[in-house]
């Protein structure tokens, strides 16, 4: 339950989707219509011990009624939970993995032509600070999010300078 006024916002659109009055509801739950009047007006809460009464002469289950929602709105909310959690991970391992093939490339590279390691740590400084602007680091030391990307943005704005 948000608060007491969605609730009884609920509570009313229910009893008007089952074409009841306040006062035949009252009836059907063995309160007064005051009792529904002020439950829809978020003045007070239904007893406990209506709870599952209500739910039936409402038509809904008790999830429905806590939740304020339907379980379709519930699915929709997974639904779209979990298509940004995936959507979250893909923008996740995109840029990890193009900065570890970009990684390994250079090192092969400066190996085959220089046989040494001569201009391969620029590289990786430099894909180490490309990547904490982008939330990947950020996501693995996710307490401190802000202060890894205001740093690596300070190091930036002070090599332009």
């Amino acid at each position: 339950m948000k608060d007491k006024k969605s609730f009884g916002i609920f509570i009313a659109e229910k009893r008007r989707e089952m074409n009841l009055t306040q006062t035949e509801l009252a009836e059907k739950l063995f309160v007064t219509k005051t009792a529904v009047s002020k439950w829809e007006r978020g003045v007070t809460y239904p007893d406990i011990t209506l709870i599952s009464d209500l739910c039936r002469v409402l038509n809904v289950d008790e999830h429905e009624l806590i939740a304020e929602g339907t379980a379709d709105d519930y699915r929709q909310i997974r639904s779209d939970s979990q298509k940004y959690r995936k959507l979250g991970n893909f923008w996740f391992w995109l840029p990890t993995i193009a900065y570890s093939v970009a990684l390994a490339v250079c090192f092969i590279c400066n190996l085959a032509i220089n046989h040494t390691l001569s201009w391969f740590f620029i590289v990786l400084f430099s894909l180490l600070i490309a990547f904490t602007l982008v939330p990947s680091l950020s996501r693995f030391l996710s307490k401190y999010k802000v202060a890894i990307v205001s740093a690596s943005s300070l190091r930036l704005f002070w090599r332009c300078f």
